[in-house]
């Protein structure tokens, strides 16, 4: 059987990594929204994929078209003037619907804007070219060569070619997401670094003082809220040994060894804000278990 100053000193660091975890993914996901990351590293994924990096062609088509972004006019000059914030996600089928209809207003034929009747005997105006017509006259070849294979894929069906479009589209948003998540996860871990420094949130430092006094981890019985003000809050309150009050002291720093005193503290900050990469719901599972095992029971909203 473990000992019980042992779950305790785990429970408490559980707890600090728990808290740490959710705010800093609350402060992450509020300057994302603020500065709308997602929309952007949308953007920035079309824009590959459709080998358009002026934004003046088939993005631009895509981002006026009220399948994709409902929010805008559908009159915009280019990207940066559409009405309303970028959305952050796009359905492959209607990416792909406003991709066709792009392809065909931007290399089909232009419309007259006033139909000509044909006299009695002159030859009728020239039908609407398809889409497989529509897709020969794009002008770039990687983009032609593509949409060529998935039209003759679907044997020319144009639900079949929509179909494979959204699959396309899919599986290239899979590694804008990659990218995306990766991109957050540096900034979660920065923030975290942050965080820990200014509130000093030593993980050794935290430990050590559990082993000596495990009695400060009993009141952990739940997980803190989610969100970044609560968590912090109920991590204070709960009298773990963190933040600057009575810096730099004896104790904490040794008075002999100041040099390996931060040295230690700068490792302990570093644990803590890796830890955030495992993500919070990790951790909060992770501290339910050490919950049990300290006898507390289920949390209320875990039994049925």
């Amino acid at each position: 059987m473990f000992n019980s100053t042992i779950i305790d000193v785990a429970a408490g660091l559980l707890f600090a990594f728990l808290a740490v975890s959710l705010a800093a993914s609350s402060i992450n996901e509020a300057i994302a929204s603020l500065l709308n990351s997602r929309g952007t590293a949308l953007l920035a994924g079309i824009r590959k994929l459709l080998n358009d990096p002026n934004e003046n062609g088939l993005v631009l088509q895509i981002y006026n078209h009220a399948l994709t972004h409902p929010q805008g006019n559908g009159a915009a000059a280019t990207v940066s003037t559409v009405q309303g914030p970028l959305p952050a996600y796009m359905d492959p089928a209607k990416f792909a619907a406003a991709l066709v209809d792009g392809v065909m207003a931007l290399h089909g034929p232009a419309p007259d804007a006033d139909p000509v009747v044909p006299a009695e005997g002159d030859a009728a105006p020239p039908a609407p070219l398809p889409i497989k017509a529509a897709i020969d006259n794009v002008p770039d070849a990687q983009l032609k060569r593509t949409l060529q294979r998935l039209y003759a894929r679907a044997d020319g069906e144009m639900t079949r070619f929509e179909a494979a479009v959204a699959d396309w589209f899919d599986g290239a948003m899979d590694r804008v997401s990659g990218l995306y998540k990766r991109y957050t996860q540096l900034w979660a871990f920065l923030i975290a670094v942050a965080l820990v420094v200014l509130l000093n949130i030593d993980a050794i430092h935290i430990a050590k003082v559990l082993w000596q006094q495990p009695s400060l981890a009993k009141g952990i019985t739940v997980a803190p809220a989610g969100n970044a003000t609560d968590a912090l809050f109920q991590l204070d309150q709960l009298g773990l040994p963190l933040g600057w009050t009575g810096w730099p002291i004896g104790q904490y720093v040794s008075n002999k060894l100041p040099l390996l005193g931060w040295l230690s503290a700068i490792v302990g900050w570093l644990i803590t804000a890796l830890a955030t990469l495992f993500g919070a719901p990790f951790w909060f599972d992770l501290l339910r278990r050490v919950v049990r095992l300290k006898g507390s029971g289920p949390a209320p909203g875990e039994k049925p």
